[in-house]
């Protein structure tokens, strides 16, 4: 399914792929706390940031600093921030033609506790990321048609994700997705996903309603920082019966588990020092397509990519944090150099 012809090995000077990203686009205020308040108590904040954020928008800047021209379809305010994103994503050389202004509406924003630890809390206004609609799609045809790989969160409706799903698939792109943020997924969505990708407070969310036994068992994993293969086999198998062609569920610091078509097993994470895990699945993902797109098998891809996020945690702010092409082969040659191969 991901090696359809659009993504056929090609001379070097043409590996350069083009990926379609559709997802929300904020503003991350960070707030920093030696620990996170609880409720009811008054927290002074150390200091805080602003960075350029929204899994959409951090999705596009990774696979555009590993070398591949991004292109997102999304939505921002009628503001001041919306400014600020245009010009970070023009700099980034993301091509913005399809993300539009609205006007009346705020830019979206995300409000990032965080800790010594690298733990935060996350809150999301979504501000003009709920309206982009099933039109904003349409109206990206062309984009559809000259891509090799799409990239969707259902940070923007799911409805609008569906038609995305749709016309991937009506032009042979794989696509990887990310639920977040959602309590319930369109049943149709995980049908047409190559590669569906949640974490695992995501996906026992999602299992709550229809697997709620399963459910309440992978809670009670989390909640022990364990990992119970066998229950997280079941977890995939849920999405897998749903349609999806590969499960990686990410774990934090306890790696990832996928299952698909020749990959079934634990993959542990890099061990590091933690600064900033909001951006670690973004990172992940990013390295992810972009190293398929190069062709290289699932299992390499994976591997790569878990370095990809390992780096992103060693560094603040979500955008920021995606690591460029040089940096992740130089840090990869130092460690497993035989995943490059």
């Amino acid at each position: 399914h991901l090696n359809h012809t659009k993504s056929i090995s090609a001379p070097a000077m043409t590996k350069r792929k083009k990926v379609l990203v559709l997802g929300s686009v904020n503003i991350d205020s960070y707030l920093f706390f030696r620990e996170l308040p609880s409720p009811g108590m008054a927290a002074k904040t150390s200091r805080s940031s602003n960075y350029l954020g929204g899994k959409g928008m951090n999705q596009a800047i990774g696979v555009s600093k590993l070398g591949h021209h991004a292109s997102i379809i999304g939505l921002v305010g009628d503001d001041l921030e919306a400014d600020t994103i245009y010009e970070s994503a023009k700099q980034a050389g993301i091509n913005t033609a399809y993300l539009k202004r609205v006007h009346g509406e705020l830019t979206g924003k995300g409000y990032i506790f965080l800790n010594n630890n690298g733990d935060s809390i996350v809150s999301i206004l979504s501000g003009a990321n709920e309206c982009v609609s099933k039109k904003h799609v349409e109206e990206a045809l062309p984009i559809f048609k000259d891509s090799h790989l799409c990239l969707l969160n259902t940070e923007v409706p799911q409805d609008t994700i569906l038609t995305a799903c749709r016309l991937a698939k009506n032009h042979k792109l794989p696509v990887l997705l990310k639920p977040s943020s959602i309590r319930q997924i369109d049943p149709e969505i995980p049908a047409l996903t190559d590669i569906f990708l949640p974490n695992l407070e995501e996906a026992q969310i999602l299992l709550s309603t229809e697997e709620s036994q399963l459910s309440k068992k992978l809670q009670k994993m989390q909640a022990k920082e364990a990992c119970d293969k066998a229950l997280l086999e079941q977890c995939a198998d849920y999405f897998l019966k749903k349609g999806a062609n590969m499960v990686i569920i990410t774990l934090g610091k306890q790696g990832l588990f996928a299952k698909g078509k020749g990959i079934l097993g634990l993959y542990p994470a890099k061990e590091v020092k933690a600064i900033d895990t909001t951006g670690a699945a973004d990172a992940f993902i990013s390295a992810l397509a972009s190293y398929l797109l190069l062709d290289y098998p699932m299992e390499q891809a994976i591997r790569i990519a878990s370095y990809a996020a390992a780096l992103s945690v060693t560094r603040e702010g979500a955008a920021p944090s995606l690591v460029d092409k040089n940096s992740l082969e130089a840090y990869i040659a130092t460690e497993e150099p035989e995943i490059l191969e």
